[in-house]
């Protein structure tokens, strides 16, 4: 079997660029809208005895958008998350230390 140790329901969900027909994985989904994905996941895995399956948000296209992203989520959908995922593509001119700093302990996964 394959053992999965997050789930991560969004990717680079802020970027504005998703289209239906654009031809790559994405979807856009607004702060708000993220928080609710974020917080029902984590009720549904719970409710399976999935509690040592981590939470992943938001793999943001940038550092600074995953900080932005990260910033607006409150205490309780941060209490959800147990992994922050950003791809990073601005490589070193993003502030990867800004989000690393704002996510208190939160594993920081490059992906």
């Amino acid at each position: 079997g394959v053992e999965y140790t997050s789930v991560e329901p969004v990717n680079e969900p802020i970027s504005g660029w998703w289209k239906a027909d654009n031809g790559q994985e994405g979807c856009h989904f607004e702060h708000d809208s993220q928080a609710k994905i974020l917080g029902m996941v984590r009720d549904e895995l719970d409710s399976r005895n999935l509690t040592h399956v981590a939470v992943s948000g938001s793999d943001e296209n940038t550092y600074d958008e995953a900080l932005a992203t990260w910033k607006s989520f409150d205490l309780v959908t941060k209490a959800k998350v147990q992994k922050v995922n950003v791809h990073g593509y601005e490589q070193a001119l993003g502030r990867r230390d800004l989000l690393y700093k704002a996510t208190l302990g939160k594993r920081l996964w490059n992906s």
